[in-house]
């Protein structure tokens, strides 16, 4: 059983974060058409297994249509966000944070657009939002990926997190709090 609780204040609605480079913007309907241009391209999917594909632009608008979004008997939570160029508000990374339950642990979760890849986007935006987790929650942060993604567990590790096993062929990376984003 995790340690883990949600400070004082209970859980956060939408928050727009910055970073030096990007907006990220809580995600909505009204994204759809340029979040399937983001995301639409098949090389995106190769990690994630034989079943995923891009989704499209319809099945987009039924599935975004809050920002954060709560489970009916209110212990799942999920927030959404559309990463975008500060300068002329390109989108160039879909991140999601995942709560299964306030014990926890918190799922992080990010897609990057293959013109926008190893530039550092995912990173810059990752570490805003672990710096927006580490102001509410105390608890273990992890992703899940695919055991060859390099990219993804370069970028776990630059915000804190560790391979912590393998579940049904996936690699899980975690981190407990404060570890993440380095403050050990």
């Amino acid at each position: 059983m995790s340690d883990a609780m949600v400070r004082p204040g209970g859980l956060p609605d939408d928050v727009t974060l910055f970073t030096q480079r990007l907006v990220l913007e809580p995600l909505r309907a009204a994204d759809s058409d340029e979040l399937f241009e983001l995301i639409r391209d098949p090389r995106l999917y190769v990690f994630l297994g034989e079943h995923h594909c891009p989704p499209s632009v319809e099945a987009l608008r039924g599935s975004r249509t809050q920002t954060h979004r709560t489970s009916l008997d209110c212990n799942q939570r999920w927030w959404s966000w559309l990463a975008r160029l500060k300068e002329d508000h390109v989108p160039v990374a879909s991140l999601h944070v995942q709560m299964q339950s306030p014990s926890g642990p918190i799922e992080l979760g990010w897609m990057t657009g293959m013109r926008w890849q190893r530039q550092g986007f995912a990173k810059e935006a990752m570490v805003a939002i672990c710096g927006w987790l580490k102001s509410w929650w105390d608890g273990e942060v992890m992703a899940n990926m695919h055991p060859h993604n390099v990219a993804a567990a370069k970028l776990s590790a630059a915000i804190g997190m560790s391979p912590s096993g393998v579940v049904s062929g996936v690699s899980r990376w975690s981190a407990a709090s404060p570890d993440f984003l380095g403050r050990r």
